[in-house]
């Protein structure tokens, strides 16, 4: 059976048999009798050879922020840079007739929750959210994860990236490539990170410090879990106003996590990778809170209730 070899977020390379290294584990039931099977950390149906897609596997997954999208983005720059462009596939209304077969790929980078692939003298913007993925594959392999659901395909004589349910698909001038990313705030992933512009913003805001800093013009990359986790390690309450935080602390910690999380195939905030103790209270409503022993608590916070998100906190360590 055709399984993977590696996945990474929200990135998988497919092969034809079990490599020796593969990680693969059982973990807790996910629908069903069936157990939730992990390959190296990545929920897969082994009776169908593909990616798990129940809601409750999918859940287990960390969501697709700044560090994964920077690691996905680094694996289809090394499989597709420099190479001459045999096939390019938009299956989306608006972009169906694009066509960039015959360019070069210069590069794909990352931007905050954004992956940028340029090709020739064009920028094809794309957006995991939670459910897309990009797969790698040898050209002519069979693909792992249902057709219909591929949104773009890219191909070169080496490799087939292949975006599975991706958002927010455009294609620019490279030249314009601004206009797809201008609104958001700085990276701390970028080589251009700026702390004191992201401060400046986030410190600025008078919404509870949760939403504020998932907003990406304040700050691009952190997510849901980052934001409850980060909030945590202050000591900071999810629902202080952003005004009255020391944001400059907040951005220095969170810099340091995301950047030393970019890396690892389990993202951790703990300091231990162990599955289900990488996180101080995200995830963790009503357990004891690893540090005082207080019951963790959660609630809904957003912008407004179409943007609420779950947020945790402990009422002890968090004031």
């Amino acid at each position: 059976m055709p399984l993977a070899t590696e996945t990474i977020g929200g990135l998988g390379l497919f092969e034809r048999r079990w490599p020796a290294g593969a990680r693969i584990e059982a973990v807790a039931p996910a629908g069903g009798d069936e157990p939730l099977v992990l390959l190296d950390g990545v929920p897969f149906d082994l009776r169908r050879g593909r990616p798990d897609s129940r809601p409750n596997a999918r859940s287990s997954v960390h969501e697709r922020v700044g560090d994964t999208v920077y690691r996905v983005a680094h694996r289809l720059d090394d499989a597709l840079r420099g190479g001459l462009v045999t096939r390019f596939d938009l299956r989306v209304p608006e972009l169906a007739t694009a066509d960039l077969t015959g360019s070069v790929v210069h590069a794909v980078i990352p931007r905050g929750k954004h992956i940028l692939m340029r090709i020739g003298d064009s920028t094809l913007r794309s957006h995991l959210r939670m459910d897309g993925a990009w797969h790698l594959y040898r050209p002519g392999e069979r693909w792992r994860a249902p057709g219909y659901t591929a949104r773009a395909i890219v191909s070169t004589a080496d490799a087939e990236a292949v975006g599975f349910d991706v958002s927010m698909l455009a294609l620019v001038p490279t030249a314009q490539e601004d206009t797809l990313v201008a609104h958001l705030g700085p990276d701390p992933l970028g080589a251009d990170w700026d702390l004191a512009e992201a401060a400046r913003r986030l410190g600025a805001d008078r919404r509870p410090i949760h939403v504020a800093l998932l907003d990406q013009r304040n700050v691009a990359g952190f997510g849901n879990e980052y934001a409850a986790e980060l909030l945590f390690l202050r000591g900071v309450r999810p629902t202080t106003p952003a005004i009255e935080v020391d944001v400059t602390a907040l951005l220095e910690l969170g810099a340091r996590t995301i950047r030393a999380n970019r890396d690892r195939l389990d993202r951790t905030f703990t300091g231990v990778a162990q599955r289900g103790r990488t996180t101080w209270v995200y995830g963790r409503a009503h357990r004891t809170c690893r540090r005082c022993g207080a019951i963790i608590e959660s609630g809904e916070l957003g912008a407004d209730p179409t943007e609420e998100r779950r947020t945790f906190w402990c009422p002890r360590c968090q004031r």
